[in-house]
């Protein structure tokens, strides 16, 4: 098979690699250009992916969990407490 996946010998698209003749191995054999093409797509997905990874966990911090008082503030503006239970409430996260 000649042309871009080469002759399993080191020519062609897929010639420099661990499958190419005399590259990583120092020997080719048949096969070897369709071996490299399937190992290079491995190193290129691989690459791709850690570089995704990286930056999509670099960005994606979690936010801060809201302060105890925010979140009885959140409750009274809900509903879910009364005014007394808002100002006991208060008073204790202020001591």
């Amino acid at each position: 098979m000649m042309g871009w996946f080469g002759n399993g010998y080191g020519n062609g698209f897929c010639g420099f690699g661990p499958f190419s003749g005399g590259g990583f191995t120092g020997g080719g054999f048949a096969g070897g250009g369709f071996l490299n093409l399937i190992f290079w797509l491995v190193v290129i997905v691989l690459v791709v992916w850690l570089v995704r990874s990286l930056l999509t966990h670099h960005n994606s911090r979690p936010s801060a969990a809201p302060s105890a008082m925010e979140v009885l503030k959140r409750r009274y503006a809900a509903g879910e407490i009364d005014k007394e239970e808002y100002g006991r409430m208060k008073r204790e996260l202020a001591s």
